[in-house]
């Protein structure tokens, strides 16, 4: 299981935890797993972050 947190307008399925949707989820965890959070612009901005949301996408496709 996946959880995430996100501003207004961030939730489309098809885009969930997607590079393209990475600067408006700002929180994400999966079971077993810390709470990972991006509260500031330039974290969600950066390629770490765009890989943190790929591995819990990768999760729940699994």
């Amino acid at each position: 299981m996946v959880a995430w947190l996100g501003f207004e307008g961030a939730f489309n399925f098809n885009d969930l935890l997607t590079p393209d949707t990475a600067h408006l989820v700002y929180g994400v965890c999966a079971s077993g797993s810390p709470v990972e959070l991006a509260l500031e612009v330039e974290e969600r901005a950066g390629e770490r972050w765009r890989e943190v949301l790929q591995r819990h996408a990768d999760a729940l496709a699994t």
